[in-house]
């Protein structure tokens, strides 16, 4: 090899390491975005979840109530 040969392996590895260090920037990023959506996505299922059991019990008790008035007709 020459020094000029050396010199361009140099200048493409570090073009190399420069373009990968700016995907796995990117990645980073990404993953915090992901991240974040997640935390949202589980905060709104579980008070859908709570909103969910709290209208199964009003049903419950509703249905409850109608067994009663029909048995009192």
């Amino acid at each position: 090899m020459t020094v000029n040969s050396l010199e361009l392996d140099g200048i493409d590895a570090a073009d190399s390491l420069s373009h990968l260090t700016t995907e796995l920037s990117s990645a980073h990023s990404q993953i915090a975005e992901l991240s974040t959506k997640i935390s949202d996505v589980e905060e709104t299922l579980s008070l859908t979840q709570k909103e969910l059991t709290r209208t199964q019990e009003l049903n419950t008790k509703l249905q409850r109530d109608v067994r009663e008035v029909r048995v009192r007709l």
